[in-house]
């Protein structure tokens, strides 16, 4: 038979039934009484393939049970028992080599549960493959190709900790609401695509593991909340320190990985930092609401920022934030748009505080409301960062008001609000245009301070009106700044 190649499977669905290509003669098989108790060392090296009715799990549940074998592979030497195999609805495909290496071509499949043709030669290992209902077939082209990808599941509960653990195939996500134990964090991890749904809310208990606690970690999600909570229970940590001192505070509490669009949930009560944002192409957080307003109560809830941002091509749109310390704070990333915002009682929309290596580029504030709190809007650049940056970024038509200390600050003294500017990070192409941002602060506070060390270029201000407090102070290095009330 040298020179011919096997029969292997084209389309179980739809070949089922079709009877053994003769010119090969391959034996098949019932998996039952042919099989049954035999071990892998007494057969060639073969391929497991899923029938259309076996799920993908129970494939891999079962492929794992043959041990050390990369790839879920199983060589001759192994010596593991495929009886548990033979009783399930697998098919077996032991693989033949042909003298001329041309691969194998699929042709025919039996209507048996095992179908294999003894040889002495043995083609290099081969991967586990899920077939799915469709069409399959593998290619006579001398290699057998890439592993194509896993079949799909429609729909995944996730009701617990354990359920949220394999969602790798799923494409449609409802998350029922549950309790999660101390100790224990969730990560969903859906296919690329995939669309989660929230119809319950997720409870975390207090607990000893780190931040973050709950990850999204999917690309191309499209996750909507359904206006539920992911509740942090931070009122069991806070007490006037956060993340300095004191009882030790999982943070951030949520991580956005992946990319794609997240809205409508309420992120309530985070221990500390509420949500951090590491997104790694386009992504659209919409109407997601952060409230801390709890952690006002004697003044116990600290460092409970709303978006800490280290992503680029990012628009936060219609987010309510309502904590104590910055609403945004934009780290690292550029592309970045906040629009049609909300936030209460903060730090104000922030970008930084930025450290060294860290830039940030092309970022808009359009049309936010900002009440009450510390700052307004504020630019903060560590005094020792280094190769660090922050350019072109626009502030549109925004409205701040019941400000305590500084309605427009530009520092790059931070932590101090106005000390001794570093000059490694430089600040530049920074404007009040496209509409009114109007700046009202109470009378402690300051409507505009610039501290620079290296600062550039030519700021409009064109579009700022700030009023009240005690006034402005502006040591703008080599920045020019033109128009604006202040």
């Amino acid at each position: 038979m040298s020179g011919r190649s096997l029969s292997g499977p084209s389309s179980y669905a739809r070949q089922r039934t079709a009877k053994c290509h003769r010119a090969v003669r391959p034996r098949c098989v019932s998996a039952r009484s042919a099989l049954a108790g035999r071990r892998v060392a007494n057969l060639p090296s073969y391929l497991v393939l899923q029938r259309p009715h076996t799920s993908n799990d129970n494939v891999k549940s079962l492929v794992n049970k043959i041990n050390g074998i990369p790839r879920h592979v199983a060589s001759p030497n192994t010596k593991t028992s495929i009886a548990k195999l033979a009783k399930t609805k697998i098919l077996v495909l032991a693989r033949v080599a042909a003298s001329t290496n041309s691969g194998y071509k699929a042709q025919a499949t039996c209507k048996t549960d095992v179908y294999y043709s003894p040889r002495t030669e043995m083609l290099p290992l081969l991967a586990l493959v899920s077939l799915a209902v469709s069409a399959f077939a593998l290619p006579n082209n001398g290699t057998l190709g890439s592993r194509t990808d896993t079949a799909k599941r429609a729909t995944c509960t996730v009701n617990s900790v354990s359920s949220a653990a394999n969602l790798g195939s799923c494409t449609d996500v409802l998350i029922t609401g549950f309790t999660v134990p101390s100790g224990e964090t969730v990560t969903i991890a859906a296919a690329s695509g995939a669309t989660v749904t929230m119809s319950g809310d997720i409870v975390f208990s207090k607990t000893t593991a780190s931040g973050p606690l709950l990850t999204f970690d999917t690309d191309n999600i499209n996750f909507n909340g359904g206006d539920r909570n992911i509740n942090g229970n931070g009122a069991l940590y806070w007490d006037g320190e956060g993340t300095g001192g004191g009882v030790t505070k999982p943070h951030p509490f949520v991580k956005l990985k992946g990319y794609g669009t997240f809205k409508d949930v309420t992120v309530l009560n985070s221990p500390a930092q509420a949500i951090s944002v590491g997104t790694t192409s386009t992504t659209v957080i919409e109407s997601v609401t952060v409230d801390n307003s709890a952690g006002n109560a004697g003044s116990l809830g600290h460092n409970t920022d709303g978006f800490d941002i280290s992503a680029s091509d990012l628009t936060l749109s219609k987010v309510t934030v309502n904590n104590q310390d910055d609403c945004t704070a934009i780290n690292s990333g550029s592309n970045i748009v906040v629009e049609d915002s909300t936030c209460i009682g903060s730090h104000g929309l922030s970008i930084g505080s930025i450290a060294s290596g860290k830039t940030v580029s092309n970022v808009k504030f359009a049309r936010n409301t900002v009440t009450g709190g510390l700052y307004g809007l504020r630019i903060k650049v560590d005094s020792d960062a280094t190769g660090a940056s922050v350019s072109d970024v626009t502030y549109e038509a925004n409205t701040v008001s019941g400000i305590t200390e500084y309605g427009v600050l530009i520092t790059q003294s931070y932590p101090d609000n106005d000390g001794t500017p570093g000059t490694g990070a430089p600040i530049s192409g920074i404007s009040f245009t496209g509409g009114t941002t109007s700046v009202s602060v109470g009378s402690s506070a300051y409507t505009l301070v610039v501290d620079c060390g290296a600062c550039s270029g030519t700021w409009d201000f064109s579009d700022l009106d700030a009023s009240g407090g005690k006034g402005h102070i502006i040591a703008s290095n080599k920045a020019t700044i033109s128009g604006g009330t202040y």
